[in-house]
């Protein structure tokens, strides 16, 4: 059982033109079917050096939603009624997100347009910006983070009311702060705990406060060095940041977000998705978490 809120297989799929089948990814049918009942959300990662970012994204989008067709072994998530289908046939149950969707500008009839298109092909969370941030948002790693803008602000609007949550991991603290203090539903789908390993990229504990106040979700992520100072991470210091959002008493925003195939360093005996077996957690109340978060939706 497992409910995973970021991983890059599709876009690694994409830009090495390989198969779901490969055994290189971290997850591929395979692995994924050891891991069932599995929610996966498939990230669309966006690069911050691509000149035309909605095109990029078209592009990975069919290739991926090729993949799925192709698949048996997978089942898109278009609605509530999903879940429980995926569940019943045994299949892996593919929510799709974009990562870094800094494709939006001042001209709100096209961003509708866009935004609907993200409807209509069941997009389910977005970050509006990577680490560097846009015009829209800071990101983790901007020089300065003077918040969420006005634009950004009512694109979020629109997006929530497409049915698609919004994602503040890579944002900046001051972004990250802007966007919990709506009523939007919001989630980080791959960001740990900064009390407990300061990166720029965990979110704070007013963060953490703020997703527990709003029933939104945290994904734990496997990368070593969000996990523990300088890497080589081991199962322990997976523990930790789960322990503190319990105490912060936010067991039920807690998930994966192990940003498989998008990372380069695991903690020690994790190798692949099958590794998150070892993991003495609540794997039940974790997947729960993330079928309470999308019926919401």
């Amino acid at each position: 059982m497992l409910a995973d809120l970021h991983c890059d297989t599709f876009y690694k799929c994409f830009t090495d033109k390989v198969s779901v089948n490969s055994r290189s990814l971290h997850i591929n049918q395979q692995k994924g079917k050891k891991m069932l009942p599995y929610i996966q959300a498939f990230a669309h990662y966006i690069p911050e050096d691509v000149s035309d970012k909605f095109g990029f994204f078209c592009k990975m989008l069919d290739n991926s939603l090729a993949l799925i067709k192709n698949n048996s072994s997978f089942l898109i998530y278009e609605n509530k009624s999903d879940i429980e289908k995926s569940e019943r046939e045994g299949k892996i149950l593919a929510v799709l997100s974009v990562e870094g969707g800094n494709f939006f500008d001042g001209d709100m009839s096209s961003n509708l347009k866009k935004i609907t298109f993200l409807e209509q092909n069941h997009i389910r969370f977005l970050s509006l910006c990577y680490n560097s941030g846009s015009a829209l948002c800071g990101g983790a790693k901007s020089s300065q983070d003077s918040g969420v803008s006005r634009l950004g602000l009512e694109i979020c609007s629109v997006l929530c009311e497409h049915g698609i949550a919004i994602d503040v991991s890579h944002l900046g603290f001051k972004s990250t702060e802007d966007i919990l203090n709506t009523d939007m539903p919001v989630l980080a789908t791959h960001s740990n705990c900064y009390a407990v390993c300061d990166s720029a990229r965990n979110l704070k504990d007013s963060a953490i406060e703020r997703l527990i106040y709003k029933n939104g979700l945290m994904g734990i992520n496997l990368y070593s060095p969000f996990l523990k100072h300088g890497g080589n991470a081991k199962l322990c210091d997976i523990y930790r940041h789960i322990d503190h959002v319990i105490s912060m008493g936010g067991k039920n925003i807690l998930a994966f977000g192990a940003d498989f195939d998008g990372c380069d360093s695991l903690p020690e005996g994790i190798n692949d998705v099958t590794g998150i077996k070892k993991l003495d957690i609540p794997h039940e109340l974790f997947y729960n978490n993330v079928k309470r978060f999308l019926n919401s939706l």
